[in-house]
């Protein structure tokens, strides 16, 4: 393991564990020469309550790297607090199709479908990452309209991941009530 892994791993680890004085750890972490780094102890200073790892969190969702928007987008949306919706729905038109698909899937982590359009379309995709992606933001956006969707994609043979998605987007329905039997 690198220690740029092992330093990422940490991060994780200290955000998750939820005790406040990790920030004391965490702080210095934040200049780390490693954006992936960088970008795992903004999460854990953002789980832990800390407005640093807010900030540095909503600058990740404008990099040009698609996958630091994904990983920041997903971070801002796991504590639940809806302040950052609009920071979430502003990435909805952000020129990366993947990270559009995350920005939807975060926004229905907030409680708000405002990227269901987004998911629909990225279901019909060509590219099994996309079809996986949009799985996941369909189950977490929740609306009962995705189920015959989620069903399709529950069928698919060449991509189980996209199948594990799909079961997953049906079971987060079912447990909100909002689906009926799929067959």
């Amino acid at each position: 393991m690198s220690s740029g892994v092992a330093r990422r791993e940490t991060a994780v680890v200290l955000g998750m564990l939820g005790e406040p004085t990790a920030v004391r750890v965490l702080g210095p972490m934040q200049r780390d020469a490693e954006p992936g780094v960088r970008i795992q102890v903004a999460e854990a200073l953002w789980r832990l309550g800390n407005e640093s790892g807010l900030r540095s969190l909503v600058s990740a969702t404008q990099s040009g790297y698609p996958d630091d928007q994904m990983v920041a987008l997903l971070a801002l949306a796991q504590t639940g607090d809806t302040r950052v919706l609009g920071h979430v729905r502003s990435a909805l038109t952000t020129d990366y199709p993947e990270a559009q698909v995350v920005a939807a899937r975060a926004a229905g982590m907030l409680g708000s479908d405002a990227g269901y359009a987004i998911a629909v379309e990225a279901a019909k995709s060509p590219d099994v990452y996309q079809r996986h992606r949009a799985a996941m933001a369909l189950g977490d956006i929740g609306r009962s309209d995705a189920q015959p969707i989620l069903a399709g994609l529950l069928r698919e043979a060449e991509a189980p991941d996209v199948r594990l998605a799909a079961a997953r987007g049906l079971l987060k329905l079912k447990r909100s009530g909002t689906t009926a039997r799929v067959e």
